[in-house]
């Protein structure tokens, strides 16, 4: 996969052009940061949201997808892919 930059982001729509931003000034930021620390934020993002994120409610998931992996991978690597079976798995057991 090649590395972003800003020009990577342009499949961003024109309309989306301060996500764009911010998904730039995220990688410019993080980019010296380690797996473990992205990791990090990601579990942060999820504890803030209340939910397992998806992708585009978490400001630098570009960078992250690119870092990490595809992003069921780097649920799975912040341990929240599993997590969100298990939660799953307790609501449908709830409804019988």
């Amino acid at each position: 996969m090649e590395k972003p930059n800003e020009a990577h982001l342009y499949q961003l729509s024109a309309e989306n052009e301060e996500l764009r931003k911010m998904e730039a000034e995220f990688m410019r930021r993080h980019k010296g940061d380690s797996d473990q620390k992205l990791i990090e934020y990601l579990r942060a993002c999820a504890d803030e949201l209340g939910h397992i994120p998806k992708k585009r409610e978490v400001v630098g998931f570009t960078y992250l997808k690119w870092r990490l992996g595809p992003w069921p991978r780097v649920l799975e690597r912040a341990g929240l892919k599993n997590r969100r079976i298990a939660r799953e798995n307790i609501a449908h057991l709830n409804k019988k």
